[in-house]
């Protein structure tokens, strides 16, 4: 499943990676950083978290893993 970034999120990820790279010094961590946001959103489009009675249920890398993210907190809680 494919996805889109609105243009604010990728004027964001741009803003990022400068960010790491003006403060790390180095084009490969702030790449590496960008990469691997980019992939959880590929992860997030290919399993969609799943939405019950106002909480997120999105399933971790592992089957035994689950992830809470509470919709009036918005701060993940591991279950």
């Amino acid at each position: 499943m494919a996805y889109r970034l609105a243009p604010q999120a990728e004027a964001d990820l741009e803003d990022l990676a400068l960010y790491v790279f003006l403060d790390s010094g180095s084009l490969e961590i702030a790449d590496r950083l960008i990469e691997s946001i980019t992939q959880r959103f590929d992860l997030l489009a290919a399993h969609p978290p799943q939405v019950v009675h106002g909480m997120i249920y999105a399933q971790a890398f592992a089957a035994s893993q689950c992830v809470v993210i509470s919709s009036s907190t918005a701060s993940p809680i591991a279950m």
